[in-house]
């Protein structure tokens, strides 16, 4: 007798975190695969009616999520490795790691991928134009073991002087003046 796919889940003790509803199928002892949503069928949206009935000899097959691995380094609050969801962007990737910080050449970011054959390749995103332009066709599609990388802007690197060099620069600058300023005048 048919059983519904449902009954089947639960028998199995259902599905895992890592488990990808939305590519669900049942795989036929004749080899027919019949792909199915079984996500809006646990949600609800679907009916268990609306999943293939499952015969004698079928496989229920949920497969895994397809996960990316990225690395997210440079000008950003938290630097790392994250995963993401298949489909992610950089704006995704660049979220994990909390954005940018101050000094971040946004225009500048760059992504590196190495290809299956292991050729490098490195895409140029306009980080600026994707963040506060909103020009999200721009925003390039992530592969797993991405390097996104926004640079440091050589401004952020005299905003390190000003902050770290100058103090000590200025005490000496009041050191050398203030000799000068204590001589007494010659009258003419």
């Amino acid at each position: 007798e048919p059983m519904w796919v449902t009954d089947a889940l639960t028998a199995a003790g259902g599905v895992t975190e890592q488990a990808d509803p939305g590519r669900a199928f049942v795989l036929r002892s004749d080899g027919t695969q019949i792909p199915f949503d079984l996500g809006d069928v646990l949600t609800g949206k679907r009916s268990p009616t609306a999943a293939p009935r499952l015969r004698d000899g079928d496989i229920l097959f949920v497969p895994q999520k397809i996960t990316l691995r990225v690395f997210v380094l440079g000008m950003v609050r938290e630097p790392g490795e994250y995963e993401l969801p298949d489909g992610a962007h950089v704006l995704s990737a660049l979220a994990k790691a909390g954005y940018h910080i101050p000094g971040a050449v946004l225009d500048s970011t760059r992504v590196v991928r190495i290809t299956p054959t292991g050729q490098t390749q490195v895409f140029s995103v306009a980080l600026e134009k994707l963040l506060i332009d909103r020009q999200f066709q721009n925003d390039l599609a992530m592969a797993d073991g991405d390097v996104v990388y926004v640079p440091k802007s050589i401004i952020s690197n005299v905003g390190d002087f000003w902050e770290k060099i100058w103090p000590i620069v200025r005490v000496n600058i009041q050191n050398i003046q203030s000799p000068r300023s204590q001589q007494p005048q010659r009258s003419r």
